[in-house]
């Protein structure tokens, strides 16, 4: 077994995030033995995390963070052969990829290591060969979506199957057969069909505003990425006047809620303890920066 623990207690326990990566034959405790087992991790002092073997136990991959004590620290993919005990990194954070990983799914057939990462405030699911590494370069398969992995189905015809759940600012989470391939372009992207409509009619009776995003230059002059949500009941009129630079027929307020990030931010989901369309249901225009 294989697990992710804060190490034995240190004298700055109250100011590191750091966690290790453990590796223990037995249970804890099956074996009569309360220790820990063979760290894995004693050389980095960050947040290492989510251990996960591949299909046929050979390898162990987890995540990882260098510095220890910032606990939204940009994330990397780490490589453990069990066989050799040789441990290697498989995708250097942020020289490797612009994005950190969050989640770690192998495929079927223990070529490849998917990962859920956030971009443009969004859920993207991506890939990268467990052989080449970065070199081989990261396979985006989804992009324009807030999706959540529960692994792989299938992989017939160069085509992926994975079953998903997705959400949005408009749909509650609902679960979906995801199709895609290795070979993902901009012209030729995932398809999702819907298993469930847990959330359908609920949805189709309530008041939703029509969500949006848009990029704008902050103080320093850098892109900043935000979410506008039309309130309720906003009129097409109303639209075409705003679109043509005109005062529409009605005013709407405006509810600005910011995120303080970087350690997190307003994402394209269903939140259901901030949630925009609390708002734009009762007539007010939402904007949400990403700061």
């Amino acid at each position: 077994m294989a697990f992710s623990a804060r190490p034995p207690l240190a004298e700055d326990e109250a100011y590191t995030t750091n966690r290790n990566i453990y590796l223990k034959p037995n249970y804890l405790g099956s074996d009569g033995d309360a220790g820990l087992g063979k760290c894995l991790t004693e050389d980095n002092p960050g947040y290492d995390t989510t251990p996960t073997f591949s299909p046929d136990g050979t390898k162990l991959a987890w995540l990882t963070m260098a510095g220890p004590t910032y606990e939204s620290d940009a994330i990397g993919i780490m490589l453990h052969n069990l066989e050799t005990g040789e441990t290697s990194t498989l995708l250097k954070a942020e020289e490797d990829f612009e994005h950190s990983p969050y989640t770690l799914t192998w495929s079927k057939d223990g070529d490849r290591l998917y990962f859920t990462t956030d971009m443009r405030s969004r859920r993207a699911l991506c890939s990268i060969d467990v052989e080449q590494g970065a070199k081989g370069g990261i396979t985006m398969h989804t992009s324009e979506a807030s999706l959540s992995l529960h692994g792989e189905l299938s992989h017939d015809n160069g085509e992926r199957q994975f079953l998903t759940t997705m959400q949005s600012l408009t749909m509650p989470s609902e679960l979906f057969l995801t199709t895609t391939s290795l070979a993902n372009t901009k012209e030729k992207g995932a398809t999702q069909r819907q298993l469930t409509h847990f959330n359908t009619q609920t949805i189709a009776d309530t008041a939703l505003g029509r969500p949006g995003e848009i990029i704008y230059k902050g103080a320093k002059d850098e892109d900043v990425q935000a979410w506008l949500v039309r309130p309720a009941g906003l009129t097409q009129e109303d639209e075409d006047a705003i679109a043509n630079g005109q005062e529409p027929p009605k005013k709407y307020p405006m509810a600005v809620l910011y995120h303080g990030g970087p350690q997190g931010s307003t994402g394209d989901d269903w939140h259901y303890r901030w949630n925009l369309q609390y708002y734009a249901s009762m007539g007010f225009a939402v904007l949400a920066p990403n700061l």
